[in-house]
């Protein structure tokens, strides 16, 4: 608890509170495990009367938050009150009111950027500072802008589970300003522009057909990597057209996920997430084709839409080799595993069209957005296409990327005849005006 010292004419306030590393923010302690205790100073006052005044404050704020090791919770480390709140978010996961994929994030999170600060310090010792320089250091080190934004919530969220457990009195993570970089939002994506697009699927078909058509799907169609695991032959909804080819849509219904080698089926992000995508023309009729000739089991309705690969030492070379890659063998008994594809044939396909370094399996729905908008589709519409939770999800991420005026086009990437090195070489040169690409097919 605090006291009141004189030092000659002045009266000072003190106190004791665990010492800890300033670096890994670890409770120091002595050789027989004892937590090592600091002297604090909390003000010098002229007189005693207001040095007892503001003794009492601080015996308060000590006890309400628990920076006194007279405050059996409050000595608590902060990494048992996280595990305690994940067990929550696992048993939220068991009564089926949280998805196993972001109980999964969240204890991430906490590994790979809180526990390694906090997880040792007396949860009543964080204050407001210590929030304020948590959120600084993950803006500095140059993490996205939603990675630094998930990082503080799971650290505010565990402080928020020790208040309702009584161990401090406020979350000294609340308040906190964590508006982020200066410039505001900046667009994390590298979308593809067409060229760029038809590059990476010519590149992709050296080696597979089929999955060439699926990199050519995801740029059309913005279904996230787990949707796109998750669709079968049934989410494909067809119909001929009176003048030849065929018009049609995808439903997304279901997620597909892999975890220690295991396929777990899931549902989508939100409700707003089930939804139904319109599909080009090209792209419905090759489809149609792609069921009918070459899908083994095109006419199975619980079939994978996409299979898997046979795994093998053919795929891509070490990095920083060049050369011509294996063929890939697929597996049409299990569904496509877009980690596995993204990085065996999609990012050799990257490099082979001159993309940058850092490009993701993810940008693919980037490209679908940032296109649709800048050929003039209503931003509603995409919103509803791309399964957000509300338009302003959309413009937030997107505003920049709408153009005023609509234009007449067809999100198609159907591959020319000219090769991967050609198309490479056509990206390279490419205009800013190259990246508006058409949307509607002609009629």
């Amino acid at each position: 608890m605090a006291y009141v010292q004189k030092r000659g004419a002045s009266y000072k306030v003190r106190g004791k509170e665990p010492a800890y590393d300033e670096t890994t923010g670890a409770v120091l302690r002595d050789r027989r495990g004892r937590i090592v205790m600091r002297d604090v100073s909390f003000g010098t006052f002229d007189n005693w009367t207001d040095a007892d005044k503001h003794r009492k404050k601080i015996d308060g704020e000590l006890v309400t938050t628990g920076r006194t090791l007279d405050h059996a919770a409050g000595r608590e480390t902060f990494g048992t009150f996280a595990a305690d709140w994940m067990e929550t978010k696992r048993s939220a996961v068991a009564n089926g009111r949280l998805k196993e994929r972001t109980a999964d994030d969240y204890a991430d999170l906490l590994r790979r950027y809180v526990l390694p600060v906090f997880a040792a310090r007396p949860i009543g010792s964080i204050t407001p500072h210590d929030a304020e320089k948590f959120h600084a250091a993950l803006v500095k080190r140059g993490l996205a802008r939603s990675t630094v934004k998930h990082g503080y919530d799971v650290f505010r969220w565990a402080l928020a589970y020790a208040a309702r457990r009584h161990a401090i009195g406020i979350n000294p993570a609340e308040g906190i300003d964590t508006s982020g970089h200066a410039d505001g939002y900046r667009f994390e994506g590298t979308p593809l522009s067409r060229d760029q697009v038809a590059a990476v699927v010519a590149a992709v078909g050296e080696r597979s057909e089929v999955y060439a058509l699926a990199v050519r799907f995801l740029a059309s169609t913005g279904l996230r990597a787990a949707e796109f695991a998750g669709l079968e032959v049934a989410d494909l909804r067809l119909v001929a057209r009176a003048g030849g080819g065929a018009k049609g849509s995808v439903r997304v219904a279901r997620t597909k996920r892999w975890k220690a080698g295991e396929c777990i089926e899931g549902t989508p992000k939100s409700k707003k997430s089930r939804r139904t995508v319109p599909l080009p023309p090209g792209l419905a009729g090759d489809l149609r084709a792609y069921l009918d000739d070459v899908h083994p089991d095109g006419s199975d309705p619980a079939a994978p839409l996409f299979p898997g690969r046979v795994e093998s030492r053919g795929g891509a070379k070490a990095k920083g080799q060049r050369g011509t890659l294996a063929p890939v063998v697929l597996d049409w008994s299990r569904p496509v595993n877009p980690s596995a594809l993204y990085k065996s044939v999609v990012l050799p396909a990257y490099a082979a069209a001159g993309l940058p370094d850092g490009t993701r399996l993810h940008d693919l729905r980037h490209t679908y957005a940032t296109l649709q908008l800048m050929a003039g589709e209503p931003y509603q519409k995409v919103s509803r296409w791309l399964g957000h939770a509300s338009f302003v999800v959309t413009l937030t991420i997107y505003a920049h990327w709408i153009e005023d005026e609509d234009e007449e086009s067809s999100l198609d990437f159907a591959p020319s005849s000219a090769s991967a090195e050609q198309a490479r070489e056509k990206t390279t040169n490419r205009t800013t005006d190259d990246n508006v690409i058409p949307i509607r097919a002609a009629q």
